[in-house]
């Protein structure tokens, strides 16, 4: 038996979980267990894009990108206890868990066309901060990189059809 709710009190959200089942063991006696689940999501995400026409056959590309979120989970899971008749906190199946990340990202490209030949070049420069921290068993994490991702586009048009040669590196 499993019964699922999700509660939503002031902007709060809270999953439920209940299940029952039986033991299969010398004393045959139902035992229960409850989940409660609190999630908290802040994300924010900002974007601002730039172009501009230099000339009729060329254009200039800029931009930032900057992602920001943080999550609180408290993951509260309980079991009946039969001798007090009521549920206690099962220490083995709850944990609280806080995770936050940063991406900050960079963008340029230039492009232009110079008769039958047409190019397209670009970066994109990105800083991420990760962090991780499980409370109960006190163990973190951080991950922080700093990452260059260029890209060249070249096309060239002939009577037979398009040319192109390309290389991208990709997040």
């Amino acid at each position: 038996f499993n019964k699922n709710r999700k509660f939503v009190f002031n902007k709060k959200e809270y999953n439920y979980y209940s299940t029952a089942y039986y033991l299969l063991n010398e004393v045959q006696q139902p035992a229960f267990t409850n989940v409660l689940v609190d999630k908290r999501d802040d994300p924010k995400e900002i974007a601002i894009d730039y172009a501009n026409p230099i000339s009729e056959d060329a254009t200039i590309e800029l931009g930032y990108s900057g992602i920001f979120n943080r999550i609180d989970v408290n993951y509260n899971g309980q079991y009946m206890d039969s001798t007090q008749n009521k549920f206690l906190s099962d220490t083995t199946t709850s944990y609280r868990f806080f995770y936050t990340d940063m991406i900050n990202a960079m963008y340029a490209t230039y492009e232009q066309e110079i008769e039958d030949f047409g190019f397209i070049a670009g970066v994109r420069c990105e800083q991420v901060n990760l962090q991780g921290e499980l409370k109960n068993i006190d163990s973190s994490f951080t991950n922080n990189y700093f990452n260059i991702y260029p890209t060249l586009h070249l096309s060239y048009t002939t009577d037979a059809g398009d040319l192109q040669l390309n290389y991208s590196r990709r997040v």
